[in-house]
Parts: C-alpha cells; structure tokens; sequence
C-alpha cells in the first residue's frame, strides 16, 4: 500500500505574513513579484499550499508553451525565490494541468520551466535561482479544451541543493543521503509509480562540450532526471538523460547547441521510510561524442498521445 505523504509546513500560520528566511540581505521572498500582471490571485510561498477554482472568470488566457498560437486557462502567483536554494513546486487537480514557471529576462516574460500532466500524477517545477528574484508560477490546463477547469491545489517545498553549481572544468565525486527531511516529489514525470525524495543539482555544459555523470547507490536503487540547459530536468524543451531503478549507472549529459547550466535531480525510486546513501561523480567537460538520436519520446509527449488516443 502506498504510503501517505506527510507535510509540516515551514512556517506556523500564525506568522505566514512574516519572512521564513534568516537572510539579513533585504530581500523578501514573500513580497517579491513576477512579471505576469493579470490573473494574478496572490502569493506562493515555501511552506504553504494555495488552493483555487480554475474557470473563464478566474482564469486568463496566456500562450501555450509548446504552440504560442495556441491559448489556454491559467491564473498566476506571484513567488520569491532566492539565490541557491532549491525549490520544487507541484500542482494537483482532476484535470489536464500544467504549470509554468515565468521569469523576467532583460524586461521580458519569459517561459523558463514548464510540466504538464494527467491527473492522479501531478506536474512538478524544479529550479535554483541564480540570484535573489521575483517570478510568475502560472497554475492552468495544458490544452484549450473548455471542460479542462475545475479545482486545483498548489505547493510550494524547499529542496537540497548539495553542491554549488558545477562549472568549467571542475569535476566532483560527492557523497550524500535522500530520505525524509527532503522535498517530496508527489506522483509525476519523475517518478510514476510512488512518490519519492530528492536533491537538485545544477551542471555546467557548454555548447558542443558534454560530461560523465555516474550514479551509485548506497543500498536500494535511485531514479535521475537530468537537462536543459535551465530549469528543465524533463528534457520538455532542451536535451538530457533519465533512469529508474538505479544502483550503478554512468551517462552522459551533453548540450547540443546550446551551452548552460543543466538541472539534475537524484532521488529515491520510491517512498521510503530511510534515507538512501549515494555518491555522485561529475566528470569535467569533453567535446560531445556523435551520439545516435534516441526513438524513444520524452515521458510527457508519450503521454500526451496514450491521452489524446483515449479521449
């Protein structure tokens, strides 16, 4: 039987409007703003859970990610994130979701992560904000099918980041341990079958350039997501690598085109009541190898068409 997710949130309600952070720099990620300016119903913040009703007189329509020409319903929250510290945010509802993360990018709203999902799994947002900053978490559908509204919760969780981020011709051989006290990834891209721990780590790959990354478990096996280069560990929009049922495995994530720094997250293949010990080892920088396309469809496009072959 799957066991049950329990959350404490960071802060008591009773100080929900005061700042959670000891950080004395003057930044308030709780009055920090994003740049979206309509159907924005207030604030997301770590530690709470904001809950709403998404239809044609909450909701905007803002361009979908895949297809700007084509629109769909969301409703955005204003969320502060700060610099180097990791944060997963997830979206349930009954409906086809999707959520976006929108940074401000030389005075430009610009799409930075993005996840959609089929209920009961929920789309997940990992990020680590390279400074102190204000973004838009846009919650909506993820097609512009009328019937796609309904109710939805949002989470907001802090996540370990172990390392600084990876760069240049650094290489690193780092040991850890996930379990409980870390973020919790509910049902998702990440992971389908149960819920699951997990860190975040940030990787440094230049264009043309690519890196070993090898992956061993402690005890019971690890499951990975890895790419960009962003806040885009799906692969939804750039490239990467991904595995379940892990205990010794090495890739490699290279960029195409593109050079950045990468999003991987490691974690436990499934709920777990103990902590799972793992090392890590980050390889420098290597011109990319050529490299045969894989045939096989990243995990939200391929449940895309399972959902469009069943309507």
């Amino acid at each position: 039987m799957k066991a049950a997710l329990v959350w404490a949130p960071a802060c008591a309600l009773a100080v929900v409007a005061s700042a959670c952070s000891s950080d004395n720099s003057g930044f308030n990620p709780r009055t920090a703003r994003g740049p979206d300016a309509k159907c924005v119903q207030g604030e997301l913040a770590v530690g709470t859970t904001v809950t709403g009703d998404l239809s044609a007189a909450t909701a905007c329509l803002y361009p979908q990610a895949f297809d700007s020409a084509a629109t769909s319903l969301n409703v955005s929250y204003n969320f502060g994130g700060a610099k180097g510290k990791g944060y997963l945010i997830s979206m349930q509802s009954d409906f086809s979701e999707q959520l976006t993360l929108i940074g401000n990018v030389a005075g430009v709203a610009t799409t930075l992560a993005y996840a959609d999902y089929d209920e009961p799994n929920q789309a997940t947002l990992f990020f680590v904000p390279p400074a102190n900053t204000g973004y838009s978490i846009r919650a909506g559908t993820d097609d512009s099918s009328a019937a796609d509204t309904g109710a939805f919760t949002v989470r907001a969780q802090s996540c370990k980041v172990p390392l600084p981020a990876i760069a240049g011709s650094d290489s690193i051989t780092h040991t850890d341990a996930v379990g409980p006290g870390d973020c919790t990834v509910p049902e998702s891209d990440y992971e389908g079958n149960d819920s699951s721990f997990v860190h975040i780590y940030q990787i440094q790959v230049d264009a043309g350039e690519s890196r070993s990354i090898t992956l061993v478990a402690a005890d019971s096996s690890l499951a990975y997501d890895a790419g960009g280069p962003g806040f885009d560990p799906y692969e939804y929009f750039g490239n990467g690598a991904d595995d379940y049922d892990v205990t010794n495995e090495t890739f490699t994530l290279g960029a195409k085109t593109e050079g950045g720094l990468y999003t991987l997250i490691v974690g436990t293949t499934a709920y777990t009541d103990a902590s799972e010990g793992y090392t890590i080892t980050v390889g420098p920088e290597s011109l990319t190898p050529s490299r045969v396309p894989s045939a096989r469809p990243p995990r939200h496009l391929a449940a895309k068409m399972l959902r469009l072959h069943h309507r």
